[in-house]
């Protein structure tokens, strides 16, 4: 049964992508006002469907096609970083709706249904339009080549205004869409008589999420020792004075090389707890959030270092390195003392 639902959902991505890449050349051909590229339409409606049917892997797979089917038909290539942002990304992006579709499944409340019908959709929109905006913001900043005599526009406000004039328009017509193929079709929107049960797939999702948040882990912890690494070795400088010999590295590069091995170790340990079965979230955000404070933390001090010794020059990237980092620390340790309360009343409440 197993191999016939998997033939199931392979024809679907097939036949949906297809219906996308139709629905958006479509739409490419009446939307001739938006000269530098995009267009209004519901050519999101086909991945959406997938994401409520399927979930997000087979979702971002159709969005992954239809992308790959727009880079071979219509591509303006100018860097491959923006053939990712503005062809290969973006109706992938649409396919993390489907992340919403847990819930969606979870309740027999069709107006709570609706309400994750909608969000899902311009979570996955809003996902389009930062790959887009980005593309804008990194690759068409030149003011010269502005639309609709928009050049006296900052790049980041006319990315936004230019991108958002199609992309908003389309998030809400695919809502609206969505929600009436839910309300008078829903056989297209929700898959009938499956044979995995609701809790095995409940199951499934939740091993996959956590091999995935594991793997996420893993991949960011390799790339961070790895990369730094690199610069670490390369920043090497030797000098022969007259008094002395000095030899030395790019003390920020070490920082983050040692905190990208401990976060892939760590990483590697988590995916085994997955499949040991011990996989706690709790104790990885914790972890997670205490590596992240570290890093923060040294980011505050090269702050301080650099306000209160005259002979340190001024370096305001280190802001940019301090204030995310330390907000994103204090949300994974406050998300661990969150858990770990509910655990405890739990456990309170069981005993009772």
């Amino acid at each position: 049964m197993k191999n016939v639902s998997l033939t199931k959902v392979i024809a679907e991505i097939g036949i949906f992508a297809a219906i996308g890449f139709v629905l958006d050349e479509i739409q490419g051909a009446y939307s001739v006002s938006f000269v530098n590229g995009g267009s209004i339409g519901i050519a999101m409606i086909a991945v959406l469907i997938i994401a409520y049917r399927r979930g997000w892997l087979p979702a971002i797979l159709t969005g992954l096609i239809i992308g790959l089917f727009d880079l071979a038909t219509k591509a303006y290539i100018y860097h491959p970083v923006q053939v990712l942002l503005d062809y290969v990304f973006p109706y992938a992006l649409v396919g993390l709706a489907g992340f919403f579709k847990p819930l969606f499944d979870k309740t027999d409340d069709k107006q709570i249904k609706v309400i994750w019908l909608i969000v899902g959709t311009f979570v996955g929109g809003l996902a389009k339009f930062l790959s887009h905006y980005l593309s804008g913001v990194i690759f068409f900043a030149d003011a010269s080549g502005f639309a609709w005599n928009l050049n006296y526009m900052n790049p980041l406000l006319y990315s936004f205004v230019y991108n958002i004039a199609y992309i908003g328009p389309s998030i809400i017509i695919c809502a609206t869409l969505l929600v009436i193929l839910f309300l008078k079709f829903k056989n297209i929107v929700m898959t009938q008589g499956e044979s995995i049960t609701y809790v095995q797939n409940v199951e499934r999702r939740k091993k996959e999420n956590d091999i995935i948040f594991s793997s996420l882990e893993i991949s960011g912890g390799a790339f961070l020792f790895v990369y730094f690494l690199i610069k670490y070795i390369n920043s090497y400088t030797y000098k022969d004075k007259t008094d002395y010999i000095k030899v030395a590295f790019d003390k920020n590069c070490m920082l983050i090389m040692i905190l990208g091995f401990i976060l892939l170790c760590f990483g590697i340990y988590q995916l085994y707890t997955v499949y040991a079965k011990r996989f706690k979230y709790r104790l990885a955000f914790l972890i997670d959030g205490i590596l992240i404070l570290a890093f923060s933390l040294y980011g505050l001090a090269r702050i301080l270092e650099m306000y209160i010794d005259e002979w340190t020059p001024i370096d305001n990237n280190y802001w940019g390195w301090f204030v995310p980092s330390f907000v994103v620390s204090v949300g994974l340790i406050a998300l661990y003392i969150v858990l770990r309360k509910k655990e405890a009343a739990k456990i309170a409440t069981s005993t009772n």
